[in-house]
C-alpha cells in the first residue's frame, strides 16, 4: 500500500513538471504587425493585442492571433490594422475555455502566480 501511494505521488509530481509555463518572448513591430518571436502556453489560447492610452490604461482590442496550441509557438505574426505611430500596445496571453472561440469575457488571462502575463511595446 505504501509503495502504491509513493508511486501515485511520483506520477503526479512528474506530470506537474512537464506542464508548460506560459510566457511571451521578444516583441517586434513590422509594418502593421507585431511579431512574437516565441510564446509558451500551459493550455491552448490566444495572443490579444490592446492599445494603451496616453496614461498607460488598457484600451480597445486591436489584434488577435489564431488559437495557439499548448506548448511553444515560434515567430507568430499578428496583424494590427491602422497601427498608430507613437502609441504603445499591450500583448497578453489568453487561455481558451475549451469552446475554441475567443470571447474576451469567457477566456481567462494567462497568469504567473496572480499576475497577468503581458508585455508592452511602443510603435515609434
Amino acid at each position: 500500500m505504501r509503495k502504491s501511494l509513493l508511486f501515485v505521488a511520483l506520477i503526479i509530481l512528474l506530470a506537474g513538471c512537464q506542464q508548460a509555463k506560459s510566457s511571451i518572448g521578444k516583441l517586434q513591430i513590422m509594418d502593421q504587425k507585431i511579431q512574437v518571436d516565441s510564446l509558451k502556453l500551459e493550455k491552448p489560447g490566444y495572443v490579444l493585442i490592446r492599445e494603451l492610452t496616453a496614461d498607460d490604461q488598457v484600451g480597445a482590442a486591436v489584434g488577435l492571433s489564431p488559437m495557439a496550441p499548448l506548448g511553444e509557438t515560434k515567430n507568430l505574426l499578428i496583424a494590427v490594422p491602422n497601427m498608430k505611430a507613437n502609441t504603445s500596445y499591450r500583448v497578453s496571453l489568453r487561455i481558451d475555455n475549451g469552446d475554441l472561440l475567443f470571447i474576451a469575457s469567457e477566456d481567462s488571462p494567462a497568469l504567473k502566480g496572480k499576475k497577468e502575463i503581458y508585455k508592452d511595446i511602443k510603435n515609434p
